[in-house]
């Protein structure tokens, strides 16, 4: 242990089985001599808590039945206080609001946020609605579109394979290739989505109906491989 190796055995022993005097007695006990005072285990030791000053928490966590405090104090924990005094303003500013005021921007950027969300979404199945609409009832239908996440690619693929028994792919670009949805209506994609990540460093899976994953590829590769193998 590196206490152990760190540690006079003395301090080892009070400081990890608690080998200490009893209560209020020793040869320190009321003891007042001027000098610098230093806890072996935690570094220096007042003579009052006054001595401490001010006492900030940062963070909290459950540990091994407790709790665990983070904590600084003195200047350190001025600096703690200016430092989130600061990153409280500078949010207020983006938001325009003052500082007592902060919660209350957050809430109302969060429900503009939600409500663009409800739009959003109602949006997209119309999109998609569209989509399959065009699609002839045993074609393949292999789909590109920008800014759709997990949730969407799943939506647009399951519509998809309600206009058709052919396969049906719902694509996106993202910043490391592409995200992918594969399905088919009374079919297994399990097969193809195997060859997919094999062929273009991809990760994913699912059920025989529908897989979903990502790869390296750009859609139009991901595409032309769906093409050229969608027979498996």
């Amino acid at each position: 242990m590196q206490k152990n190796r760190v540690l006079t055995a003395e301090q080892y022993n009070i400081l990890r089985h608690r080998a200490t005097e009893p209560a209020f007695s020793g040869k320190y006990y009321q003891f007042n001599e001027e000098g610098t005072y230093v806890c072996a285990g935690c570094g220096t030791h007042t003579r009052t808590t006054g001595q401490v000053g001010q006492i900030k928490i940062l963070a909290s966590e459950n540990y091994k039945g407790g709790v665990r405090l983070s904590v600084v104090c003195g200047a350190r924990a001025l600096a703690a206080a200016q430092a989130m005094r600061a990153r409280q303003a500078e949010i207020g500013a983006l938001l325009s609001a003052k500082a007592d005021q902060t919660a209350v921007a957050v809430h109302r950027v969060y429900d503009e946020y939600t409500a663009l969300k409800f739009t959003h979404f109602g949006l997209c199945s119309q999109l998609f609605d569209a989509l399959a609409q065009l699609t002839a009832p045993d074609a393949d239908a292999i789909r590109t579109l920008p800014g759709l996440d997990p949730d969407g690619l799943h939506r647009l693929a399951v519509r998809l394979t309600e206009a058709t028994t052919g396969l049906c792919a719902a694509l996106t670009p993202t910043e490391k290739g592409t995200g992918y949805c594969l399905a088919r209506r009374d079919g297994d994609v399990r097969a193809l989505t195997k060859a997919l990540n094999a062929a273009l460093n991809g990760r994913g899976g699912g059920k025989p109906g529908i897989c979903q994953g990502s790869c390296a590829a750009t859609p139009e590769q991901v595409e032309r491989f769906l093409k050229e193998n969608n027979k498996l």
